[in-house]
């Protein structure tokens, strides 16, 4: 294999069993700015397959099997493990070799041809990306030390050796931001995990699986405090053969989810890779906010009503939204005033015209825009929150609310899927790093069966999301409060606009209205202020 192709998008063969699908992956060549890189690649087989019809064993099965004894009191310097060492034979080490392969993004050199100055590294520990090499560690996922009270005392200078540079199997040494590997040290997993307990399970599995194969021993805590997380939280978690882990971060990749739905990732794997189209969009080749379904309110008015949690005030058309309750998964808020609200595009117009919509028919275009046959399309969102997205792809902006962040590459990828439109490179690894790290059995339903309903969501597998917070914003300056008169006819009044007292009667367009602090339903406003409604 051409070991100057990037890791992470080397040509893989991923089979799928369950739905009989053979996916060839993309590769791409990582270059500097004068010469070729020459990265070492850890060694991966390129299909992954069972062993006759017989499952990868799960970690705790594999834990098992692990011995338990005391740590070794021979006293550990990290002169005993020699790294980092040349791995190439153009002097580049293992440090630098492992920042090249795990870069998201073609890495920048600098004049020798090994320190790599910039790059794009995803840090599982606690669920970011950094681009500068002064940030991130190269991490002994079981540190030397940990491995020397565990039976590598008794081991070579030469296996040591191979031990602290071990290019075998990918789980050995991962990239990590350094404030997380300082935080980390020796520890086991009974004294420390990753903040980010979404990659709980799969650091488990990790752990159990490099202590199986280097013949390492576990304390009783340590193998007590595994045996209770995954009996607990990961029971169904398997460990994958040694050298065979390319595909995913827990260990195997199921084709569908317990739903028989696709999971995500297999979705991923069958979206071409291609280079972004960079040039001749026009947001105006993109009519949005039409009325193509033909009932008198343009999209985002459709999509407000729908999206909204209870009963929306709407105006005596029942179309313009004057009121509601809408959450917005982004950030994990709610808000009641549609004047804090965008409807967004998911995959935004720019991105879906740099991906093939720029091939597209003027219908076709105005049909993306404006698609209702699907609920993961648009989306109602907190203003600033699309505003700071923008049209940015996951490589370079994920929802802040983490609850979320699997719904949300769920969503983006039904939807490249959906409307055949490709990825470019850091997109399309960025996507498969966060699925394969945090999202593993997300599953994507058939297209049309996921409706706007307004209600929230958790997304990430086996947990829930965060209470959701209200933001009760002040009503805007030119919103009247319509007081009922004390004698005489009922007033004319304005539906959905702030009232009291409450318990107020008034009419508009010969309809009668009630001054109420809840709807039709009676479901409490989110703000508790009353406004006129019918009844």
């Amino acid at each position: 294999m051409n070991t100057s192709l990037s890791k992470k998008l080397q040509k893989s063969l991923i089979v799928f069993p369950a739905i009989a699908m053979v996916v060839s992956v993309g590769c791409a060549s990582v270059s500097g700015a004068n010469s070729e890189i020459s990265v070492v690649a850890k060694k991966t087989t390129t299909t992954v397959k069972k062993k006759g019809n017989a499952a990868w064993p799960t970690a705790l099965s594999v834990l098992a099997k692990i011995k338990v004894a005391a740590d070794s009191e021979i006293p550990y310097k990290e002169s005993f493990f020699r790294y980092p060492i040349v791995v190439d034979g153009n002097g580049c080490d293992t440090r630098d070799a492992l920042l090249k392969s795990e870069s998201m993004l073609n890495v920048q050199l600098d004049g020798s041809g090994c320190e790599v100055v910039a790059g794009d590294w995803y840090s599982p520990y606690e669920n970011l990306t950094y681009e500068y090499p002064a940030d991130v560690q190269v991490d002994h996922v079981v540190s030397r030390k940990e491995a020397w009270v565990s039976g590598a005392h008794r081991w070579s200078k030469a296996k040591r050796e191979k031990f602290a540079n071990d290019f075998t199997d990918e789980r050995t040494l991962i990239v990590v931001n350094g404030s997380q590997n300082a935080s980390k040290g020796d520890r086991d997993p009974a004294a420390w995990m990753p903040p980010n307990v979404s990659y709980h399970c799969t650091y488990l599995s990790h752990w159990v699986a490099i202590k199986a194969q280097w013949g390492l021993t576990m304390n009783l805590r340590e193998k007590n405090f595994i045996k209770k997380r995954l009996t607990t939280s990961c029971k169904t978690t398997t460990v994958a053969p040694w050298g065979t882990k390319q595909v995913a971060s827990t260990t195997t990749v199921p084709s569908k989810g317990s739903t028989g739905n696709p999971t995500a990732l297999a979705v991923l794997a069958s979206i071409p890779q291609a280079k972004e189209q960079s040039s001749g969009y026009n947001r105006n080749d993109y009519k949005h906010w039409s009325d193509l379904d033909g009932n008198g309110c343009s999209t985002r008015e459709d999509v407000l009503i729908a999206e909204s949690r209870t009963k929306p005030q709407v105006d005596a058309y029942g179309c313009k939204v004057i009121a509601g309750d809408w959450y917005s998964p982004y950030e994990n808020k709610s808000y009641s005033y549609p004047a804090d609200i965008d409807i967004d595009h998911v995959v935004a117009l720019k991105e879906a015209h740099d991906s093939g919509a720029w091939a597209w028919s003027a219908a076709q275009r105005e049909r993306y825009a404006n698609d209702l046959t699907d609920g993961r399309s648009l989306i109602a969102v907190k203003d600033s929150e699309n505003q700071s997205k923008s049209d940015k792809d996951p490589s370079n902006w994920i929802p802040k609310n983490p609850a979320y962040l699997c719904t949300y590459l769920a969503d983006w990828v039904a939807i490249k899927a959906h409307w055949k439109l490709s990825m470019d490179t850091s997109e399309w690894g960025r996507i498969k790093n966060l699925l394969t790290a945090s999202c593993k059995t997300t599953t994507i339903t058939p297209w049309g069966s996921k409706i706007s309903t307004g209600t929230s969501s958790s997304s990430t597998a086996g947990s829930s999301a965060a209470p959701v917070t209200t933001i009760n914003t002040a009503a805007p300056q030119t919103t009247q409060t319509t007081a009922a008169p004390v004698s005489g006819e009922p007033a004319s009044v304005t539906p959905g606009a702030f009232c009291t007292p409450k318990g107020a009667r008034g009419t508009s367009n010969g309809k009668s209205y009630l001054c109420a602090t809840t709807n039709a339903s009676g479901v409490p406003y989110s703000d508790g202020r009353a406004r006129w409604r019918q009844g």
